[in-house]
């Protein structure tokens, strides 16, 4: 009876810890609290700022971390996507070009000043085109697109926009501006690539620097744009 009282006894009793413990250890974590945050190998050495404990009950697993795996989303690195470089064909036309397809190709809105828009990669672009290269998105809504270039302004009437998916790797916007209608399209260089059809010397160069880009470990996208000859009926879906 005894053994079996003993038994009972550990079972019910032996994760029971003395109430003066659980005091000592928060006191003990408050005391080491200040040491962490006053630690320079944390300190933000950007904006100055240092760490900041706001929760007493992580100390004992932040301490037993030796590896730290995160995504590329910036959940707990810093979400930040710069311009590196741009190659384009020769000539003005061409630097034109681009700039029109980075200011039209694109699912981003100026509200009270601000640009908005659920891409960082094109809120990036449009931000550099303005500060860099001249060009500036002026207004947009589901009709009408107004830019500049170059202090030139120009307006365009959105005819169909075709969203990026997986499947075909890209986006494309067609638009008509002063009797001409004309598609900009951006995404992964094999989709516009095939598009694209035969391929000059010039755009030889291009995908020549699109790889070398690419070899350094940098994000690329491609820009191409075309004018239509709008014929007759056309399914309206169609991309091509």
């Amino acid at each position: 009876m005894a053994v079996k009282a003993a038994g009972s006894f550990y079972l019910l009793f032996n994760q029971l810890i003395p109430f003066e413990l659980i005091v000592i250890i928060e006191m003990a974590k408050i005391h080491y609290t200040f040491f962490m945050e006053q630690d320079y190998l944390l300190l933000n050495s950007q904006t100055g700022s240092r760490l900041k404990v706001q929760n007493l009950s992580m100390h004992e697993e932040i301490g037993q971390i030796d590896y730290l795996f995160c995504d590329k989303t910036g959940t707990l690195t810093k979400n930040e996507l710069l311009f590196r470089y741009v190659s384009t064909k020769e000539g003005v036309v061409a630097r034109k070009d681009f700039l029109r397809c980075v200011l039209l190709c694109h699912e981003v809105y100026r509200v009270n000043g601000k640009l908005t828009g659920a891409s960082q990669d094109e809120l990036v672009l449009i931000e550099h085109a303005e500060k860099e290269l001249g060009g500036k998105l002026l207004s947009r809504d589901k009709e009408q697109i107004e830019i500049e270039i170059e202090g030139v302004k120009e307006q365009y009437r959105v005819l169909k926009v075709h969203h990026f998916t997986s499947d075909r790797r890209m986006m494309s916007i067609t638009v008509s501006c002063n009797g001409r209608t004309l598609n900009f399209g951006k995404g992964a260089d094999q989709a516009i690539l095939a598009k694209v059809g035969r391929q000059g010397e010039e755009d030889s160069k291009l995908i020549s620097e699109l790889q070398n880009f690419a070899s350094q470990g940098l994000r690329t996208l491609m820009f191409a744009c075309a004018e239509l000859e709008i014929t007759g009926a056309h399914d309206e879906d169609d991309d091509e």
